[in-house]
């Protein structure tokens, strides 16, 4: 499937499945993601960064600003920021961007339809796992 503008890193694409299978597991069973799961997968990432793209960890920076804004006002939880820092990491910066709309587009939609009135906080661990699967999807017909 080389036709696609920039050619899918499968194996990492694998490697995030699995995470974000753990995450979304735990975060729709206890709504949380724990630091034993996203703090090796920043580490995994963070190596990862710094032999591929050094220059990509300066973004972490602006992630967990904007990631502590949404935590503190309950927007997201602080394992979901992780989780997401942990994304950007591994996977590469178009893809990650691509992602993360996908994502947001499909956990808005699932909030809106789904979400009480009195809470804000959505389970992102789920609809990231299924942001993951389109996206994966999108690539291979592409």
């Amino acid at each position: 499937m080389e036709t696609a503008i920039i050619t899918m890193p499968w194996l990492l694409y694998l490697v995030t499945l699995a995470f974000l299978s753990v995450c979304a597991y735990l975060d729709y069973k206890t709504k949380t993601i724990p630091n034993t799961v996203t703090i090796p997968a920043i580490v995994f990432g963070t190596l990862l960064t710094i032999i591929t793209n050094p220059i990509g960890l300066l973004w972490v920076i602006p992630l967990f600003i904007i990631g502590r804004i949404l935590v503190h006002y309950k927007y997201i939880g602080g394992g979901d920021v992780k989780m997401y820092i942990a994304l950007y990491l591994i996977l590469p910066v178009f893809f990650a961007m691509f992602y993360s709309g996908i994502v947001f587009w499909f956990a808005s939609i699932v909030r809106l339809f789904f979400s009480s009135k009195n809470t804000k906080m959505l389970i992102f661990g789920p609809s990231t796992l299924v942001g993951a699967i389109i996206v994966g999807i999108i690539a291979l017909l592409f």
